[in-house]
């Protein structure tokens, strides 16, 4: 396996661990689904199986991983950008 390989594979197995964990973590309660941590675990699960799935060429992956990193950014920007109470920054008012 050369450097590259194992590159991808790690970038993907990562991205698994965390898609899981964000998947565990809201279904057990430990977070709430659209905790900063739970989006930015979905999301950034998401690239790397979609980055190992793109380099194998399977293409359902990376069409469902894409889907889920849209859902996830657009719930990161309606949950801190423009939920009642936070400014124009995405900080809350006092």
């Amino acid at each position: 396996m050369q450097d590259a390989d194992l590159i991808v594979e790690i970038i993907g197995w990562a991205g698994t661990v965390m898609v899981v964990a964000a998947f565990m973590a809201t279904t057990m309660e430990w977070l709430k689904p659209a905790s900063l941590l739970a989006l930015a675990l979905n999301a950034t699960g998401s690239v790397g199986i979609l980055v190992n799935s793109w380099v194998h060429r399977a293409w359902p992956s990376v069409g469902i991983n894409a889907v889920w990193i849209v859902i996830a950014l657009a719930a990161f920007v309606r949950a801190y950008c423009f939920a009642p109470g936070r400014n124009e920054h995405g900080a809350t008012h006092p």
